[in-house]
């Protein structure tokens, strides 16, 4: 079955539903070299294609669908895996756009950096610009969903720096906790959770507020049974503290250090002096309200400069960050 790009059908009769027809004609171009000997990423639409136009070319699909797990699979002839056989390939295509930043790096560091391909656009998606927002597995699960996830007044963008916040303090510290003030109704508690769980975290996370007890205003409406059955239902480790920051006696009911720490208030001293003095060297500190005047930003300034160190602002947003040092 030695056939030309396009022998057996045009590539155009493909549905344009499922395939960008210029992404196909790229894709089966680039297998069509005389000695190509292609191992694919992703086993979708433009993989099936590529299989039926250039089958004598492919001697593999990659993917990491748990349904090819453990199970010898094929598609006319050729195996679909999601482990890491290697095979006699010297080209390596990338046929999935959700695949492009995580899971095609991956496949080509196993053929120690062997030439690759991906064409101009995937999916009717331009691929010079990696948006690991669709493309990493942690985002994938953390965000499927997300319309369930509990209210929060941090935007999008928000919610994603903080959890590339959250890893960066945990590669840095493997055991020690993390720490939010000023949970609300747990927005961005669930999303912290959710990244916790997928990257197999047993690590406490501590959250605190007044949750229900707060004084009876227009914000007052966090439930803290709700609340608390959230929470239990995206990570086992989350332990809830109802009281205010600056309290002594909630502040005891942390133990240990800290890898991160989030605090989405306005200036409370006790409760910064506290996160900020069990932070572990290189640990980050997200302030959310930092650029609302109300907080005040300047008792912020203040309060970092005696510590020999200052606010990292951000033109997209009133957020502030600070490294432990």
């Amino acid at each position: 079955m030695n056939m030309e790009p396009g022998q057996m059908y045009p590539v155009h009769t493909a549905p344009g539903v499922f395939v960008d027809h210029e992404a196909l004609h790229n894709l089966v171009v680039a297998c069509s070299r005389s000695d190509a000997r292609v191992v694919l990423v992703g086993f979708g639409e433009y993989a099936k294609h590529l299989i039926n136009l250039q089958g004598n070319h492919i001697v593999a699909v990659y993917d990491p669908n748990p349904l090819y797990a453990g199970r010898e699979m094929h598609f006319r002839g050729v195996p679909i895996i999601n482990d890491a056989r290697k095979f006699d390939a010297n080209l390596i295509v990338c046929c999935e756009y959700k695949y492009l930043y995580e899971y095609f790096g991956q496949v080509v560091r196993l053929y120690d950096w062997m030439e690759y391909y991906y064409p101009p656009r995937l999916h009717y998606k331009d691929t010079s610009e990696i948006k690991v927002w669709e493309q990493e597995s942690l985002y994938q699960s953390i965000l499927k969903n997300e319309e369930d996830a509990p209210v929060s007044m941090m935007v999008k963008e928000k919610i994603r720096f903080l959890v590339e916040l959250l890893r960066a303090g945990m590669q840095l510290h493997p055991t020690a906790a993390v720490l939010e003030q000023g949970s609300w109704q747990g927005g961005s508690s669930w999303f912290i959770g959710k990244a916790l769980r997928f990257l197999r975290q047993g690590r406490t996370f501590y959250m605190m507020d007044l949750f229900e007890t707060h004084s009876m205003d227009p914000t007052a409406t966090m439930c803290t049974d709700e609340i608390r059955a959230r929470m239990a239902e995206v990570y086992d480790h989350a332990v809830m503290i109802t009281g205010l920051v600056d309290d002594p006696a909630c502040l005891a009911q942390i133990k240990g250090p800290l890898c991160f720490a989030h605090i989405d208030l306005g200036f409370q001293e006790e409760g910064l002096r506290f996160a900020w003095d069990n932070l572990l060297p290189g640990a980050p500190l997200l302030l959310d309200n930092y650029g609302h005047l109300g907080a005040p930003p300047w008792r912020f300034d203040d309060f970092f400069a005696a510590r020999g160190t200052r606010v990292i602002r951000f033109p997209w947003s009133e957020q502030g960050l600070v490294i432990k040092t």
